[in-house]
């Protein structure tokens, strides 16, 4: 897990950076990557091929524009490579888990635990919370004021 946070986290970066040099590239460059996803930025930047006859400050932009694309296309497949080993190591170790409604590998993009467990209770840590006239949480059966 630590490594495909490692991953995320670099990719984040490597992609603020290409927006980053997007804003100050010449207008071609700009307009080229006008309305490009953040899905799609890593693959348009690696995509670039900066041709060293050209103005030295759009070849200059180019090439780390197409360094850093490559780099977010590396961590993709990278962080699919983790995505394999983490579901193999679950299979392998804890198959029961799999099994469990909202657990799943990889992780979903988006994934938020339910309102309350089979038993009624918001992860097992005790009766569910109610909500009273005053705008803290407290539990059934605590005294109110």
């Amino acid at each position: 897990m630590v490594a495909k946070r490692s991953t995320r986290s670099t990719k984040i970066k490597t992609l603020n950076q290409i927006r980053h040099l997007g804003f100050t590239a010449s207008d071609e460059l700009r307009e080229r990557f006008r309305g490009v996803s953040r899905f799609h930025l890593g693959a348009a930047a690696a995509s670039l091929r900066p041709r060293s006859g050209s103005d030295p400050v759009t070849y200059a932009t180019k090439t780390a524009l197409a360094v850093l694309g490559r780099r977010v296309v590396a961590l993709d497949e990278e962080k699919e490579r983790l995505d394999e080993l983490l579901a193999e190591l679950v299979a392998k170790t804890a198959p029961q888990l799999l099994e469990l409604h909202g657990v799943s590998t990889p992780p979903p993009l988006s994934w938020s635990p339910p309102a309350t467990t089979p038993t009624g209770l918001r992860g097992g840590l005790g009766p569910p919370l109610r909500r009273c006239s005053h705008p803290r949480l407290v539990r059934e059966g605590d005294a109110i004021g």
